[in-house]
């Protein structure tokens, strides 16, 4: 019970350790991969119960080392765990480009209210992963701008969705920049 209104020691716990894990699936993609692969799931909080991890249905791989499967072509319509994820990006070319991710519920309709953001990096070189947050600019598109693509080659682009109290999902695309 919270004095004083007050939250109670481990209710401040819970929260802590909610703000470390979203903390952790946000960054892990700018620093490499994450420290820990076994928590992927997000934590929920339920009212006055603590945290409790979601449980997990995937893996989550941001630098797409581990995934079986191949990276789609840009403009390709990816199903994952039943929400279709599809990367627009019109003309892209050396320097700085603008990427459109449209993102589909299982319902059919947009899926709206959800954390995106780009990663790039280019699997032949070795310059590190970049990320990109994804502004929803029309209920399920979202536009990451300023995308650097420095030089000309593959890129491996990685749309990162998160979604509240649900297991964090990803599709990559090749998407190549003349030189």
């Amino acid at each position: 019970m919270a004095l004083h209104g007050r939250p109670t020691a481990r209710r401040r716990i819970g929260i802590g350790v909610a703000l470390a894990v979203a903390l952790i699936l946000v960054l892990a993609p700018v620093f490499g991969r994450p420290p820990v692969t076994a928590v992927t799931a997000p934590v929920v909080i339920a009212r006055d119960a603590g945290p409790r991890i979601a449980p997990a249905t995937s893996v989550v791989c941001p630098d797409d080392t581990d995934r079986d499967d191949e990276p789609a072509e840009i403009g390709t319509a990816v199903d994952v765990d039943g929400i279709e994820i599809q990367l627009e990006g019109a003309d892209v070319a050396l320097g700085t480009n603008t990427l459109t991710a449209v993102v589909g519920g299982k319902d059919g309709g947009p899926l709206t209210g959800a954390l995106v953001y780009l990663t790039i990096r280019m699997p032949t070189m070795d310059h590190g992963t970049s990320a990109y947050p994804a502004t929803e600019v029309e209920p399920g598109r979202y536009r990451a701008e300023d995308v650097s693509l420095g030089m000309g080659g593959d890129w491996l682009v990685t749309v990162e969705v998160i979604r509240q109290a649900r297991t964090p999902i990803s599709a990559s695309y090749v998407v190549t920049v003349a030189e």
